[in-house]
């Protein structure tokens, strides 16, 4: 994405899109680490999983709640650290912990699939969630600059977890 962002937009809005971006998976790095704890205690054969799946989930999103909270209030003071014009990338970041709360459902789901060693589904998933991020992102940042890769993040990640519950649901899961 750094290269597509650079090619595009520049040099500069590269290096906001990089530190808004690096920040985002920062605060996103909560969530991912309780879904890898999840996978651990999953593959250890986890009694009861749909129990211990809502309890991560429910703390996965009361952190991004905070999360959301802390960025649109100091947001712009943590990108500030890097340098006063580093505030550029305050709406992508803004847009990619909003987007958390589409990554955490998608990534617990993948979860779930290595547990049960689907990894045709897994397959799916990723390419589908790669293709829709780097295509949204291309088409929308002439249009809206670094944000819209957060609108390719926000965008993708929705689709995939549309796509997802449908399959699902057509499964009967």
């Amino acid at each position: 994405m750094p290269t597509i962002v650079l090619a595009v937009l520049g040099k500069e809005e590269a290096a906001y899109f990089y530190m808004a971006f690096a920040v985002g998976n920062l605060i996103l790095f909560v969530p991912n680490a309780i879904n890898t704890s999840f996978f651990v205690e999953g593959s250890h054969g986890l009694k009861d999983m749909r129990r211990t799946l809502k309890k991560a989930v429910v703390f996965s999103y009361l952190y991004l709640a905070l999360a959301v909270v802390f960025v649109w209030l100091f947001g712009g003071l943590v990108l500030r650290f890097f340098g006063e014009g580093y505030t550029g990338g305050l709406g992508l970041l803004r847009l990619m912990v909003l987007g958390g709360f589409f990554v955490v459902p998608v990534s617990f789901l993948i979860t779930v699939l290595n547990i049960q060693k689907k990894v045709k589904e897994v397959v799916a998933i990723n390419l589908l969630r790669a293709v829709l991020f780097l295509g949204l992102s291309y088409l929308l940042i002439p249009r809206f600059g670094i944000e819209g890769v957060g609108w390719g993040w926000v965008g993708g990640y929705t689709v995939v977890l549309v796509v997802s519950y449908l399959f699902a649901r057509k499964k009967g899961v």
